[in-house]
């Protein structure tokens, strides 16, 4: 996994903010800390990795960014559904919201 300086620089946020992502994957089991060594992504997790409560987590930022690549808009409907829901009654109230949702363009075989 990239260091927490080329995460900070990447996404331009504070160290902080980095440290504390790394720390919610140790938590989650989905990467391991080597001391001297980094920060590895786990092969394989114990356990399924929902996105809904990670999804909603991020809903709370000030500025909400979601890149998602996925075969339906029905996905991503349903995983952002909540947190849109939340925001129009006023429990969140985030200043900006982007979602970009890269579609595949088919290749035609040509004859």
């Amino acid at each position: 996994m990239p260091s927490g300086p080329q995460l900070k620089e990447r996404f331009g946020v504070a160290k902080a903010t980095t440290e504390h992502a790394i720390r919610i994957l140790r938590d989650e089991g989905l990467v391991v800390s080597r001391k001297g060594s980094g920060v590895y992504v786990r092969g394989r997790t114990e356990r399924p990795v929902g996105l809904g409560p990670h999804i909603e987590r991020s809903f709370e930022a000030f500025k909400v960014t979601i890149d998602f690549a996925g075969f339906s808009g029905e996905t991503l409907h349903h995983a952002i559904a909540e947190p849109i829901d939340r925001i129009r009654d006023g429990l969140l109230r985030p200043e900006s919201l982007s979602v970009r949702n890269p579609t595949p363009i088919p290749t035609v075989a040509s004859s």
